[in-house]
């Protein structure tokens, strides 16, 4: 069994445990009837949002492309968007980041070095937002948010910033950097490639309106993700206040780091039924939160995704075959 076998077998092993210990003191009759009085309007209220999301993701990504493809258009990177998450919503090895560098590549006629950097910066600037605004709200819930996690959430960010901080103003030096890294990774002449793709994807953002956008576009891009929560708890009935709704966020976006099936399946429903069962929902409802948020992005992300992969001419095989040759170059 190789190693991506490997993974495969744990990955689905851990997404049944974790389903298992979501599911495990919840009656089903209990379940679907609170699933059943699912108020419609809220669910479309979930569905504008995701539309929202993506809408933003393209904004941003436009933006961060200027430098190396200022004629990409929103429409077609808000498509490429969607693709390369419902890859990684479909396959396993989360290749869906990659693939949408991949297809960035071809459909805009970059290198495939400069799209990939654009989605690191991306990552970096979503990790930073998500961040921020868990150090805002964390406060508010003292009992729920340690203070030593408090403190290790405000050093990650310092060092998302500084690193961000670095590569744009290190651009400018970033002949000198290359050739230093070369001597001291002489063997691992991929690391160079890294850092060069780095330093050109942050290009963009020495321009101050240019990243003054991008910021502020990643903090209404987690923002509207919030509201997703919270338009979900409306749906059930459910009291979940904003600050709350950023809470579970971040307790959802923790799940997609985790080792489980494509689309996180298991990870988020136990998770998201543990943070909210500790903002005091009733366990019943807790699960029945989380089975219908994760559904309707799920299914709504996917579908319209495979369709966006579909217009642009490529299936999941093609897909699949293409991003693991390049991870296993790397």
């Amino acid at each position: 069994m190789n190693r991506r076998q490997l993974f495969v077998v744990f990955s689905i092993f851990l997404s049944a445990l974790f389903l298992w210990l979501a599911f495990r003191h919840v009656p089903m009759p209990s379940l679907l009837e609170i699933l059943a009085s699912t108020h419609p309007q809220w669910v479309l209220a979930i569905l504008a949002i995701i539309f929202l999301d993506l809408f933003i993701r393209a904004l941003r990504w436009q933006a961060l492309l200027s430098f190396v493809c200022p004629q990409a258009s929103w429409p077609k990177l808000l498509c490429l968007e969607a693709a390369g998450l419902a890859v990684n919503n479909v396959l396993f090895m989360r290749l869906g980041e990659l693939a949408r560098a991949l297809l960035a590549s071809r459909e805009l006629k970059i290198p495939l070095s400069a799209s990939l950097s654009s989605v690191a910066i991306e990552r970096a600037l979503d990790l930073g937002s998500l961040l921020f605004l868990f150090a805002i709200v964390a406060p508010f819930y003292p009992k729920l948010v340690p203070q030593t996690l408090r403190h290790s959430v405000l050093f990650f960010l310092f060092l998302t910033i500084s690193a961000l901080i670095f590569l744009i103003f290190a651009e400018e030096k970033k002949d000198f950097l290359i050739s230093l890294v070369n001597r001291s990774f002489s063997r691992w002449p991929r690391v160079s490639e890294m850092f060069e793709g780095l330093f050109n994807g942050a290009a963009a953002l020495k321009n101050l309106k240019t990243a003054s956008f991008c910021v502020t576009l990643s903090l209404a891009l987690w923002c509207a993700d919030a509201l997703t929560y919270w338009a979900g708890a409306k749906a059930l009935g459910i009291s979940l206040g904003y600050p709350g709704s950023i809470l579970v966020l971040s307790w959802a976006a923790a799940a997609s780091a985790l080792p489980a099936a494509p689309g996180s399946f298991g990870a988020f429903e136990v998770l998201v039924e543990n943070i909210m069962v500790k903002l005091k929902t009733p366990l019943n409802s807790s699960l029945a939160f989380a089975l219908l948020t994760h559904a309707t992005m799920y299914l709504t992300v996917t579908l319209f995704g495979l369709f966006c992969l579909s217009q642009i001419g490529f299936s999941l095989a093609d897909i699949s075959a293409q991003t693991s040759a390049i991870k296993e170059k790397n």
